[in-house]
This record gives structure tokens, C-alpha cells and sequence, in this order.
């Protein structure tokens, strides 16, 4: 005798409600490779906002510096004294050397007559991907691997 068929499943026998392990586990791999590829998608303006706020931040630092050096004899100030004085050159945030994702720090170099500063990515890729670097000469320059310094190249 011929084994009975299942009629309406094409001659397959179905089998009793639910997926297999299998099925399941293939199913959370392709939704997780999805998850974790839009956060990629996700970061990026934020990257691109934080970046844009670190630079105007860096040319808000300068005017500030060429500003308080006209007034202090030719002697830059620190980001502290910049926010700390009546009226204050910069914001407190920025002062604070933190902002929108971004650490800022600055050397004044002989006896404050030269400075740098440095903007660096608070959590590289994730609030930032690229260094900056401003000196007195007011050119802002980047770098995409480490830290910038006077030699990267400059923004346009």
C-alpha cells in the first residue's frame, strides 16, 4: 500500500505549531546584524554635530583669546579665566573644557604669550571621529588617527 498524503501541503506532512530552534536562531542573527547596522546610521549625525560644535567652538576660543590678549597686554588666558570674567569671553560650559562631546584643553606656552588647544573626542567614534588643534595663528587643523598638532592638515 502507497503512504497516505497529506492533501493541500503539496504531499508534505505538516508538522505540530512552532519553529524550530534553527529558524529562530536565524531570524535573531538577521534582526541583529539590522540593529547594529543602523546604529551605525544612528551615530553618524551625531558625530557630524558634535564635530561642527567642537569647531566653532575652537573659533569662538580664538576671538575670545585675541579679544582678552588686547585687554591683558598681549597674554592669553586660560579656558578659566576666558568664562570668569565680568563679562565672560566664553560660556562656562566651554570654560569647563567639555562640550558637545568634545575635551578641550589648553597650553599657554611662553609665559602666555603662545597657546594650543585641543579638542578631542570625548569617546573616539562615538561622539567624535576627528581631532582638532588650534595654536595662535588661528588655523584650525584635524587629524582622523591621533590627537592633532600644528603639522595635520588645516580645515578649509
Amino acid at each position: 500500500m502507497r503512504p497516505a498524503q497529506n492533501r493541500g501541503t503539496g504531499g508534505i506532512a505538516a508538522r505540530p505549531g512552532g519553529f524550530t530552534f534553527i529558524e529562530m536562531m536565524l531570524v535573531f542573527t538577521i534582526i541583529s546584524i539590522l540593529i547594529v547596522g543602523s546604529m551605525f546610521t544612528l551615530f553618524r549625525p551625531r558625530i557630524v554635530a558634535n564635530e561642527t560644535s567642537a569647531i566653532a567652538s575652537l573659533r569662538t576660543i580664538v576671538t575670545a583669546q585675541n579679544q582678552y590678549a588686547a585687554t591683558c597686554g598681549g597674554i592669553y588666558g586660560t579656558l578659566t579665566a576666558l568664562s570668569s570674567v565680568n563679562p565672560p569671553y566664553i560660556d562656562d560650559v566651554l570654560g569647563g573644557g567639555r562640550k558637545s562631546g568634545y575635551l578641550f584643553t589648553m597650553s599657554l606656552l611662553g609665559n602666555g604669550s603662545n597657546y594650543r588647544i585641543r579638542a578631542n573626542p570625548a569617546a573616539f567614534r562615538k561622539t567624535g571621529s576627528r581631532y582638532f588643534f588650534v595654536d595662535d595663528s588661528g588655523m584650525i587643523r584635524f587629524n582622523l588617527n591621533r590627537p592633532a598638532d600644528s603639522t595635520d592638515t588645516p580645515i578649509e
